[in-house]
């Protein structure tokens, strides 16, 4: 199957609002890559045994939030550009 992967690069503060926008233009899952929630979980009690530090590297200003399409990728960039208009 045929897909196409859909990547918005934004900050850590509207990282959701594009999650919410994606779902609303017809998106299925979104995943969200943000350097945040690794800190937020390695100074829980959850505790890893092993963290590259390679994740630790970059700055972490930028996130980026994605989502796949099977069919008409146009179509869901265009849902997606209206939904993000009224933000």
């Amino acid at each position: 199957m045929k897909y196409k992967k859909i990547t918005v690069k934004t900050v850590h503060e509207d990282s959701e609002l594009i999650a919410d926008a994606m779902f609303s233009a017809g998106a299925q899952g979104v995943d969200i890559l943000d350097r945040h929630d690794l800190i937020d979980v390695l100074s829980s009690n959850l505790g890893w045994d092993y963290v590259d530090d390679s994740l630790l590297a970059d700055d972490g200003k930028e996130v980026y939030v994605s989502t796949v399409v099977y069919t008409g990728p146009e179509a869901f960039i265009d849902a997606l550009k209206d939904e993000l208009s009224y933000l």
